[in-house]
């Protein structure tokens, strides 16, 4: 990442969904970049811990860090992040780097990461299921400016098809679940070159 950035954001990513709430315990290391203030040099990003919470159904969680901008040319610098007390899950790999570059990221990347952002936002829809875990039936929402029709698949954990529709009208809602398993599924929805899948959990 660039110091400009602003925050260095390090993903933790489970290796399967889970039905249960995840935690863990996470702290910042300084390694050449440091987070203290020095009569000779400024703070190169801010130290936090806590504990970051991985909600059932969903594959992976942020931590967030801020990074300061001195206005100092300087080498890379880094900093590590470290997770400990894990709940409900096995740490496998509970170490990260964070390398932070000097300036600002290429001009030429900030105009096609825009460009390309603009153009999905406008052709984008939403997914919605709720509740979600449920216990008998779930409510799938789509929404979107197009209205193109849409077609909706529902696989279980070993990928198994337990349902498909076609021909869906855009910008409606769909009863799911009412006779499925408890057990993890995946529903994906396609319209046209844009798709959508989301975990879907349903309780004994």
């Amino acid at each position: 990442m660039y110091e400009t950035e602003g925050v260095a954001n390090v993903v933790v990513r489970l290796s399967k969904l889970s039905s249960q709430d995840i935690k863990v315990a996470y702290t910042t290391i300084d390694g050449t970049a440091t987070s203290k203030k020095s009569r000779l040099s400024q703070k190169d990003y801010t130290s936090d811990n806590g504990t970051l919470t991985i909600k059932a159904g969903f594959i992976s969680g942020t931590i967030s860090i801020t990074v300061v901008s001195d206005g100092i040319v300087e080498g890379d610098e880094y900093f590590d992040v470290t997770l400990s007390k894990p709940l409900n899950v096995t740490i496998a790999d509970g170490n990260g780097r964070v390398t932070i570059k000097d300036g600002v990221p290429p001009s030429a990347v900030q105009k096609t990461v825009a460009s390309n952002y603009k153009e999905v936002t406008e052709n984008a829809f939403s997914v919605q299921v709720l509740p979600n875990p449920f216990s008998s039936s779930a409510t799938l929402g789509i929404n979107g400016s197009s209205a193109e029709r849409l077609t909706i698949r529902v696989v279980d954990a070993g990928g198994r098809v337990v349902e498909s529709r076609t021909n869906i009208r855009a910008n409606t809602t769909i009863q799911l679940g009412n006779n499925y398993r408890p057990g993890i599924y995946y529903v994906e929805v396609v319209q046209g070159d844009q798709r959508r899948t989301i975990p879907l959990i349903k309780r004994p």
